[in-house]
């Protein structure tokens, strides 16, 4: 469940990022200003927008990999469990062998 949140929550800020992107180019375009200042405008707006994706990509990275850790851990503490499990059953298996070898 947490890691939905999680997804929704990027999901979200990627989603308010481009339609920051888009109503600030929109109000650009439609601002009376002469081309160089709109063009130094889009300009410097881009580098913000560069700058804000990349720290959400930054972001991104990090929970990805924060999830892939956890994975991992859990990933080796089921292979350990089973491994151990394997071993008892063999124990096991061995113990009723001799058993039934001696009766």
């Amino acid at each position: 469940m947490a890691q939905e949140d999680r997804g929704i929550g990027v999901g979200l800020g990627i989603g308010l990022l481009a339609g920051a992107a888009i109503g600030i180019g929109l109000g650009l375009l439609f601002a009376p200003k002469e081309g160089a200042a709109l063009r130094r405008d889009i300009a410097r707006r881009a580098r913000e927008l560069q700058d804000e994706a990349i720290d959400q990509f930054e972001h991104a990275r990090e929970a990805a990999d924060k999830l892939a850790a956890r994975g991992k851990d859990v990933a080796d503490r089921a292979r350990a469990a089973v491994t151990t499990g394997l071993n008892e059953a063999r124990r096991s298996a061995a113990a009723a062998a001799d058993d039934g070898q001696r009766a």
